[in-house]
């Protein structure tokens, strides 16, 4: 279980993030500030595992807070103003929430946590984690071990073998953002693909490693015929 403090100036911004942290399982909130002041004191006592952190406040500035909190908290600013997130980053920021950010965007954030990953590394992680059934269940799944991705209804398939697959309650196009682009391409409305996996390419087909065939949708076929001609090695006559 994750403990928390809130730290905005505004009421409304502390009341959508209580809802957002009462909603996911392995959260708790421990306390909410309007006063930065106030704040920072417990947190060096108390020293919450996540500080969600204003940073325009006439108190005391929350880039200011952050870097006199030190290694007390794993901060994540949330923000209206997108210009401080380089100073953010040189904070130490384990993300970069910017206002109005959706319930999706707030778990991404959290998947850093969970992951120990921090805001940006400038190398990848090699995996991601997945929301179980059970209250505060959460799966790892390594890229590596993903062949293809599926929408189904208002869930998606991470299907890791011929029979075997894991079902999540997400969008298509949010874990589309989580996965990395170099290893991971949409090829349908349906479905993204590891690009590692396919085995060839065929009347506008994809062809999986374990044998699946995908379509590939006409909206994404010119993008995906695209990547794969820049990897392609021509034919020549010797």
């Amino acid at each position: 279980m994750y403990s928390c403090y809130i730290v905005d100036d505004n009421a409304r911004a502390i009341n959508v993030l209580s809802r957002l942290i009462e909603e996911t399982p392995d959260l708790c909130l421990a306390g909410a500030f309007t006063n930065p002041l106030d704040a920072l004191p417990l947190i060096i006592k108390e020293r919450p595992d996540i500080t969600f952190l204003d940073i325009q406040m006439p108190q005391l500035n929350g880039l200011d807070l952050a870097r006199m909190a030190g290694s007390c908290t794993s901060v994540i600013f949330t923000t209206a103003y997108p210009e401080y997130a380089i100073d953010a980053f040189e904070e130490n920021a384990r993300d970069y929430l910017l206002k109005p950010f959706t319930s999706e965007r707030f778990q991404k954030a959290l998947n850093k946590i969970r992951s120990g990953t921090p805001m940006s590394t400038g190398s990848e992680s090699d995996h991601l984690y997945l929301k179980g059934d059970a209250k505060g269940e959460y799966l790892k799944v390594k890229f590596n071990d993903i062949l293809y991705v599926q929408a189904f209804d208002d869930y998606v398939k991470f299907f890791t073998g011929t029979d075997k697959f894991h079902l999540t309650n997400s969008r298509l196009k949010t874990i589309e953002e989580e996965l990395p682009a170099s290893r991971f391409i949409r090829i349908h409305k349906s479905h993204i693909v590891n690009t590692e996996k396919i085995k060839g390419v065929r009347q506008g087909q994809v062809y999986l490693e374990n044998g699946v065939r995908l379509d590939i949708g006409p909206n994404y076929r010119e993008s995906f015929l695209r990547s794969v001609e820049e990897k392609t090695i021509s034919k020549r006559k010797l």
